[in-house]
C-alpha cells in the first residue's frame, strides 16, 4: 500500500499561534490518500482522515514546536458529511462531559 498525505492541518489550544505557550494542547488532522492492492488482491483507492493528540514545546530561539508523541486514531473515511457528523457528536460529548 502506498500512502499519501493530502492534507495536514494543525490545531492549537491558543487564539493565535503568537499566543500558544509550552504546554498548550495541540492536534494534528491529516487527509490520507492510501491506495494499491488489499490483502485479497483486489485494488484500494480510499481517503481517510486521522487526528494525533500532542502538546506544544518549548524549541528554543524557535519559540514552541508541536510535538505528537502518541499514535495517530483513524475516524475512518473523508466523507465530508461524515466528519461533520462525527464534529457534532463530538461537540456534543464535551458538552455531556462539562455539564
Amino acid at each position: 500500500m502506498e500512502y499519501n498525505t493530502i492534507e495536514n492541518l494543525t490545531v492549537y489550544n491558543a487564539d493565535s499561534v503568537e499566543e500558544a505557550e509550552d504546554g498548550d494542547r495541540v492536534i494534528r488532522v491529516e487527509l490520507t490518500n492510501m491506495s494499491g492492492r488489499g490483502d485479497d488482491g483486489e485494488p484500494v483507492d480510499t481517503d481517510f482522515v486521522t487526528i494525533t493528540k500532542g502538546t506544544l514545546r518549548e524549541n528554543g530561539d524557535f519559540g514552541v514546536a508541536p510535538e505528537f508523541p502518541g499514535q495517530s486514531k483513524s475516524v475512518g473515511s473523508a466523507d465530508p458529511d461524515d466528519l461533520r457528523l462525527i464534529a457534532s457528536g463530538l461537540e456534543e460529548v464535551a458538552d455531556s462531559i462539562e455539564e
